[in-house]
């Protein structure tokens, strides 16, 4: 004879195996996106961004990479920048896969090249206060040509400080957007140049820097604060 025992275990054995059965079946696995290409992906200053790719599968639909919808509505090649690619696949469960790209958008060694109306402030009598109007070249407006130098990341500026000389500028950073000199001597001279700058403005119709430097000649330093803006 069957017990109440008996009957209620087989009973839960039964439910268990149904529970497992509709677990088993359901597709919980989300589709799992693969870039190809670098990332972050380097474009410079105004050329076009094309994306270099992706896969996309998932395990139980396999290859959905047909299916992957791409958002690249923030990226602007018109304006230096760090911007962000979307990737969002769905598969026939209603699991989605997302994964993002960084694109940067640098300032390519073409776009420094020109010509450029550079205004600024010295300080020449060394009481720490630059820019005053009755203390002779204390403020300054001049031209300098911008050339490209023999290194990859190499610029010559020609008439720097309006000193007529040329000095080597070398960009870096992440944008190519930081401007360095580091200890420049003047050939024939004993003047040294230092200089760090920053882009203000990186897009395809103004190019502007900053750039705060010194010359140095013995014991006299003389620091400047100059803006460039290309013409």
């Amino acid at each position: 004879m069957k017990t109440k025992i008996s009957v209620l275990s087989l009973a839960l054995i039964a439910m268990g195996g149904m529970f497992l059965t509709s677990c088993g079946g359901e597709d919980l696995s989300t589709p799992v996106i693969v870039l190809e290409g670098d990332d972050p992906f380097i474009v410079e200053l105004g050329d076009t961004y094309t994306d270099p790719g992706f896969t996309a599968t998932d395990d139980e639909d396999g290859d959905v990479s047909a299916n992957v919808t791409i958002d690249d509505s923030d990226v602007d090649t018109e304006e230096i920048g760090e911007y962000t690619v979307e990737y969002s696949v769905t598969d026939e469960a209603g699991n989605v896969g997302t994964a993002t790209r960084t694109v940067r958008v640098v300032m390519g060694k073409s776009d420094y090249l020109g010509v450029y109306q550079v205004h600024e402030v010295c300080d020449m009598d060394g009481d720490g206060v630059l820019g005053e109007a009755d203390v002779d070249f204390e403020i300054n407006d001049y031209t300098v040509t911008v050339t490209s130098g023999g290194d990859e990341n190499e610029l010559l500026f020609d008439n720097f400080g309006a000193y007529e000389v040329i000095v080597p500028v070398y960009f870096e950073g992440d944008l190519n957007e930081l401007l360095v000199v580091d200890d420049y001597m003047v050939p024939g001279t004993t003047t040294y140049f230092n200089a760090d700058g920053e882009i203000t403005s990186g897009t395809t119709s103004a190019i502007e820097f900053d750039l705060n430097y010194s010359a140095q000649d013995g014991a006299d330093i003389i620091p400047c604060e100059a803006t460039f803006e290309k013409l």
